[in-house]
């Protein structure tokens, strides 16, 4: 069962993880798939918020907003 397990974690999710990057860094290039790494907080505030229950600080909305700006001006030349 131990090995069917490993080799599960080694097909599945690692090896469809890989396949999915490289076809977006195909479709969207490689310089939005670099501002994946941003999307971090964002996701990670929204779980908290829907899962967790957790009250952001003043300072998160007005973060929030930068990161999304950020990525938004650096996707307007596409």
């Amino acid at each position: 069962m131990s090995v069917a397990i490993v080799i599960w974690i080694g097909v599945g999710p690692t090896a469809i993880a890989t396949i999915v990057y490289y076809k977006l860094i195909g479709a969207a290039g490689p310089t939005f798939m670099s501002l994946v790494n941003y999307c971090i907080p964002v996701v990670a505030l929204v779980l908290g918020l829907l899962l967790l229950g957790e009250e952001p600080g003043a300072n998160a909305y007005p973060g929030l907003i930068l990161i999304l700006a950020g990525i938004a001006v650096s996707q307007l030349r596409r």
